[in-house]
């Protein structure tokens, strides 16, 4: 495991490196949130149409 102190180190170091890092990091955890977010939305899509099946069978 990485400590604080070394991460503080590094980047002190290689200032350059570590901004590099940080961006790809980044675009990382985005597409991941992304990813997330589209099955989330997925999920909700279907429990929609679900709901209004239901809706349907009841009120018919």
């Amino acid at each position: 495991m990485v400590t604080v102190n070394q991460i503080l180190a590094f980047a002190s170091l290689n200032r350059d490196a570590f901004t590099e890092v940080v961006k790809l990091a980044d675009e990382k955890e985005d597409d991941v949130l992304l990813e997330l977010l589209e099955e989330k939305t997925q999920e909700i899509i279907t429990l929609r149409k679900q709901i209004i099946l239901l809706m349907n069978k009841i009120n018919s």
